[in-house]
């Protein structure tokens, strides 16, 4: 999985935290979902991969600026299955 940013084309990739876990935001949160406590820790990129494909959020980090940033699954391109 991974993000083109439209505008810089800069590509941003799942984000791994120091525990060794992704984070995913449920969207039903709504505009507090990309608060850290509400955030879900998964450890796997198959898991990661399910839940995106269920609409919730991802955090991804750009590979040449190095921000992290919460990353709706409409912007998300899948590996083909």
């Amino acid at each position: 999985m991974k993000r083109i940013h439209p505008v810089t084309g800069e590509l941003f990739l799942p984000y791994r935290y120091q525990d060794g876990k992704f984070r995913v935001a449920d969207p039903r949160h709504g505009a507090v979902k990309h608060h850290a406590e509400l955030q879900i820790a998964v450890e796997t990129e198959e898991e990661l991969d399910a839940y995106a494909r269920r609409r919730f959020h991802v955090r991804m980090q750009g590979v040449r600026g190095k921000k992290v940033s919460l990353i709706s699954p409409q912007e998300i391109i899948f590996k083909a299955a």
